[in-house]
């Protein structure tokens, strides 16, 4: 925990604990450390409700919590698991609640039990994809989230490491089956351990490898984050506008990160679109004016800018608000609702503009703010409906008429995406006991 310093007098912690030997020994060990730090963990369990018996298992969970004395929390998501593609859903699904978690606690760090073993395992299933240095470089220590630091602390550690030091305090863990189902790649690449290790390809060999990707991307990264800096512009109403002439002027490396940063923002995703899409997306960008979709975002340029828009097909993410509610509207916009809003809500709809709803307040919106949106971008736009009339419009401050105005009053509505256009910089500090 040392490499991750600095840290507040009395921290506190999250800790991702599915259950298993990697994520229980973590909770244990990080209890360990907060005690001694004089701050306290919280044990956060995701029941994504995708197998029959992990209800059982999360109170199974919680109960050990109880005896170690571990404060200890179970998240469910709102929406049932999808039919297809539940491996991304739940991993998209799950860093959502723990975040979001660790945002209405007010924690800062969150930890996961990712170790050296799962760094070798991400190193040959990123290769088999075809992934570039990005995917190759595996997982990060740290990840600087919005809302907290997300941090690694086992990679350095091996697996038999954890289930040695769990056995030799007399703790259980749970097992879960689809840790060994050829159905997916993980499961498939422990399985053929030994012959990769025949090969040379051990454990500690793919992970060093990974560490160095890593340095390098680093660089990288800090190369893009500067050229954003520069040359983009960061719009509250939820899109973004670029320099195109230069962007033209990046090397294809970077100009690639770049517009993944951009599309990833206005998208809500957290991971990049298939590394020959974004290619194509390049290689249409640089042959000249021209519009295109790509990661739930319509990008449409010109010889001066670059947009990048929410796609209004993927924009269909319809809340029910009531008063003292907080949440992520499509992936980009945070909104809490105060407990005097509870009238104003009353039978309302959180959900985009459209077409249709724009034509409804044209005429009434602010004439300057107006002109500020791109046409492709107003469908997109967060509104609050009743029925199908628009009660307000928060982006543009729009919201006439008695219940508008209660309404604006009522809520806060910020462009906060899952995936900031450059990384935050965490730093960490107590405010003073007696402030002068």
């Amino acid at each position: 925990m040392a490499a991750f310093a600095p840290f507040e007098s009395a921290p506190r912690i999250a800790v991702a604990l599915s259950g298993g030997p990697d994520s229980l020994a973590l909770t244990h060990l990080a209890d360990r450390w907060a005690r001694q730090s004089g701050g306290t963990i919280l044990a956060l369990t995701v029941d994504h409700g995708v197998r029959t018996d992990s209800a059982e298992e999360a109170c199974r969970v919680g109960d050990w919590m109880t005896e170690a004395g571990i404060s200890h929390q179970v998240l469910r998501p709102r929406e049932s698991a999808p039919s297809a593609n539940i491996q991304d859903w739940a991993r998209d699904v799950r860093y959502r609640l723990l975040s979001d978690a660790c945002r209405e606690h007010g924690i800062l760090h969150l930890l996961t039990a990712h170790h050296r073993g799962d760094q070798a395992e991400t190193l040959l299933v990123r290769l088999g994809r075809g992934s570039g240095l990005d995917g190759l470089a595996a997982m990060a220590p740290i990840v600087e989230l919005a809302d907290c630091r997300l941090l690694r602390p086992l990679l350095p550690v091996t697996k038999s490491a954890l289930t040695g030091w769990l056995k030799s305090h007399g703790l259980e863990w749970v097992d879960d089956p689809s840790n060994r189902s050829p159905g997916f790649a993980r499961a498939r690449v422990r399985a053929r351990a030994d012959d990769l290790s025949d090969l040379g390809l051990t454990t500690e060999r793919m992970a060093e490898t990974a560490e160095r990707l890593a340095s390098d991307r680093a660089v990288l990264e800090q190369i893009v984050g500067r050229w954003l800096a520069r040359h983009v512009r960061v719009d509250p109403a939820g899109f973004v506008d670029a320099d195109h002439g230069a962007f033209l002027s990046l090397a294809p490396a970077l100009a690639r990160r770049a517009l993944f940063a951009m599309l990833a923002t206005v998208g809500g995703s957290v991971y990049p679109p298939r590394r020959e899409r974004l290619a194509r997306l390049l290689k249409a960008i640089l042959d000249g004016p021209g519009a295109a979709t790509l990661g739930g975002c319509q990008v449409i340029w010109d010889s001066d800018r670059l947009l990048v828009v929410r796609e209004p097909a993927a924009a269909d993410h319809a809340v029910s608000l009531m008063a003292e509610d907080a949440g992520l509207w499509d992936g980009r916009f945070r909104y809490r609702t105060g407990a005097g809003a509870a009238r104003a809500l009353t039978g309302t709809i959180l959900r985009r503009l459209g077409p249709g709803g724009w034509r409804q307040i044209a005429e009434n919106v602010d004439g300057a703010r107006a002109l500020t949106i791109p046409k492709a971008a107003r469908a997109t736009l967060p509104a609050i409906f009743r029925s199908e009339t628009v009660i307000a419009v928060p982006a543009l401050g729009y919201g006439p008429g008695r219940h508008g105005a209660d309404i604006l009053e009522g809520i806060e509505m910020v462009f906060r995406p899952v995936r900031a256009l450059a990384p935050p910089s965490f730093a960490i500090a107590d405010w003073p006991e007696s402030p002068m």
